[in-house]
């Protein structure tokens, strides 16, 4: 582990000793997400409908979920309303609670890291508690983060070469700091090759409010953490924005590389989803419907032939229809649609709203999202006709979380929260 002064933390047990920051070296980072892409796609299967849930008694109501493999068993961190914060392990039918830590601001999606034990980084000093750092391994591991001011913030220990707009030292942290007006909610979203997505420049020229906020971005920023150098920067033309949080990176094209994909909306012709290239160039953008956002679901093989398409729920809080779209030869168009789906709650920050895997332990891919009462989660899936759900879970009182999960040894975990505790189904 490497010590590096007091930008941020990784927490013990309750009580927590010292306060230094501590970035891991050689370990793995989870989040909210079920991946640090920001994807929603759960890589492996199991028979989730045929298997009984597991609960996880909490003495507040869940808020935030985050899942970490652990061999055939999944260790969940759980975050309640108040940022009550518990460790659970889920294995052999039975949820057993084994460690708590100090309390984290409300609000703070959290992050954690699994070396030689699951331990939570805490949001860095000057960090708005709405954001989420990422946690960037390597010979020299780095935490980067928004702060206050709208920089891109790297911290690290010793140095890792490449420019920046501003570096600052002491006895033990090396910080860099690029002016990209960052939004004040953002997700870092690492693309590939050490590269990490952002949204920059941010305008409240689009007053929607539906995230959160009426706070968007309009430049897609990317890192390039091996140089230390924004490498590229796309603007959106007016009155475009970013209306998000975070991009989410996949693999679109198959092409081997991983595109970005993110909302773009206007006050005049709505929202729409857009493909990246990893440089930042557009590739593609999906046709208008009205006024109205559209949220990114997941990328994954739904395609009946197994081909890749997006999921998108357009207009959650008012149409509730699921899309799926597939990019061919430049051109991304909606291939199928199934109405019926919530996928967000308006105002909310928490877009964990749906998460990708094959739950039937049969080669495919279902979409697993919350239908439009929010009292049940529907496994739905594509089709040579079109979508159809298949199978559904019901749910004891409505979502009040993420969706998310992680891939096992041997199958795959997925978990939610509703108003009796967080429900379990592995397998």
């Amino acid at each position: 582990m490497v010590a590096i002064g007091a930008t941020g933390c990784l927490s013990d047990e309750v009580p927590e000793t010292g306060t230094e920051t501590v970035i891991p070296e050689g370990t793995a980072s989870y989040y909210t997400n079920p991946s640090p892409t920001g994807n929603r796609f759960i890589r492996g299967s199991g028979n989730l409908e045929g298997t009984d849930r597991v609960s996880i008694d909490t003495e507040g109501i869940p808020r935030w979920l985050v899942a970490v493999p652990s061999g055939d068993e999944s260790v969940w961190v759980v975050v309640t309303e108040d940022g009550s914060t518990t460790l659970w392990r889920v294995g052999d039918g039975e949820a057993t609670k084994e460690k708590g830590y100090r309390d984290i601001p409300r609000g703070y999606p959290p992050v954690v890291t699994d070396g030689e034990e699951v331990r939570l980084v805490r949001p860095p000093e000057g960090m708005p508690v709405t954001a989420t750092p990422a946690v960037v391994g390597g010979d020299i591991p780095k935490l980067l983060y928004v702060n206050q001011k709208g920089e891109l913030v790297v911290a690290r220990k010793g140095r890792n070469g490449g420019s920046e707009e501003e570096t600052t030292t002491d006895d033990s942290v090396e910080t860099s700091r690029f002016d990209i007006g960052s939004i004040p909610d953002a997700r870092i979203t690492e693309v590939e090759n050490g590269r990490y997505a952002v949204f920059g420049d941010a305008t409240d020229r689009y007053r929607h409010g539906a995230l959160g906020d009426s706070t968007e971005g309009t430049t897609l920023v990317i890192y390039d953490s091996e140089r230390d150098e924004i490498s590229s920067k796309t603007e959106l033309p007016r009155p475009d924005v970013f209306e998000g949080l975070g991009p989410m990176a996949a693999d679109v094209d198959g092409d081997g590389d991983r595109e970005v994909v993110a909302t773009l909306a206007n006050p005049s012709d709505g929202a729409r989803i857009a493909a990246f290239g990893p440089d930042g160039g557009r590739l593609a953008t999906g046709p208008v419907h009205e006024p109205g956002w559209r949220h990114q679901l997941a990328v994954a093989p739904f395609g009946p032939d197994g081909g890749t398409e997006i999921a998108v729920l357009r207009k959650p809080h008012v149409d509730k229809v699921l899309e799926f779209y597939s990019l061919r030869g430049g051109s991304l168009d909606v291939v199928s649609t199934l109405g019926g789906f919530q996928s967000h709650t308006y105002g909310s920050r928490n877009l964990g709203g749906a998460v990708a895997v094959d739950a039937d332990d049969d080669g495919s891919t279902e979409l697993l999202v919350p239908t439009a009462e929010r009292d049940r989660i529907a496994a739905v899936r594509r089709t040579a006709e079109g979508t159809e759900t298949v199978w559904q879970k019901e749910l004891k009182g409505s979502v009040k979380s993420n969706i998310t999960g992680v891939s096992l040894r041997d199958g795959v975990s997925v978990g939610v929260a509703d108003g009796s505790g967080v429900q379990v189904w592995q397998a």
